[in-house]
């Protein structure tokens, strides 16, 4: 269905390389740029579409060197990200953005580090069993540095990048909670033996009118205030879990969980 653009292509689109310039870099990483093959769908000047997908350093929250390298490979991935949107645009195309893979670690550590606010969130009290704290100088406050992600008011992660619409990425991978309580609806797993997320779809836009929207974080939406038809250039995505309830908590008990993933799997 897609085609790689490549350094040849017509579009003149010639992708940075942030990755291979720079010291930090997600191992088993990469990053294309696709265009629909339907000579109808080039005539119309359609979104090409932006896709990377990471692998970032593995290691828990108590070490906070593997926590800081895993920040910077997430700040280098979004400045990759920002870098080829601006080549996009440039060559006069818009684009959707899809970030994916293996974060190895919770929403909250990209938000707060792994200080007391970590610690105290309600994402890492949710983790079992409980993460360590670190044994010396945990990495917060203004030794983050720039902002990289925030927490949306329904707990999803968004990814900060000001190349896109709206600014950021959104998580479309979000497990639900029932609205105004904050009761999980399906258990959350993505790490076999720990009941954690640690895997995550983003997807995000450029060129288009607005930011996209994602369907369900609290229950079924629909896209643009209730309308029933929508007009806009703009993305809506649907709000999927990555594996299903009884795998996850199968995959969640810290004995047999590993097991279970790899026998499955």
């Amino acid at each position: 269905v897609f085609d790689t653009l490549r350094l040849s292509s017509p579009q003149h689109i010639r992708l940075p390389s942030t990755y291979v310039r720079g010291l930090i870099k997600p191992k088993s990483s990469c990053l294309v740029v696709l265009e629909q093959r339907d000579e109808t769908a080039h005539n119309l000047n359609l979104p090409l579409l932006l896709a990377c997908t990471v692998h970032l350093t593995s290691a828990p929250p108590s070490e906070t060197r593997k926590v800081r390298l895993r920040r910077e490979e997430m700040r280098a991935t979004l400045v990759e990200i920002s870098e080829a949107i601006s080549v996009i645009r440039a060559a006069g195309r818009s684009c959707i953005v899809l970030l994916s893979g293996d974060f190895n670690a919770i929403r909250e550590e990209f938000v707060f580090g792994n200080g007391d606010e970590f610690f105290l969130s309600a994402g890492c009290k949710t983790v079992h069993p409980p993460s360590r704290r670190p044994p010396s100088t945990p990495l917060c406050g203004d030794a983050l540095g720039d902002e990289i992600a925030r927490l949306h008011a329904d707990g999803s992660l968004e990814l900060c990048c000001d190349a896109l619409d709206g600014g950021v990425l959104k998580e479309a991978t979000f497990v639900k909670h029932r609205k105004g309580t904050g009761e999980l609806l399906e258990p959350q797993c993505t790490r076999a033996g720990i009941s954690k997320v640690i895997d995550f779809m983003m997807v995000g836009s450029a060129g288009l009118q607005g930011p996209p929207q994602i369907a369900g974080s609290f229950g079924p939406e629909t896209c643009c205030g209730g309308q029933n038809r929508c007009n806009s250039s703009h993305v809506v995505a649907a709000n999927s879990c990555l594996v299903t309830p009884s795998d996850a908590k199968r995959a969640a008990n810290n004995i047999t969980g590993i097991l279970y993933a790899v026998t499955n799997w």
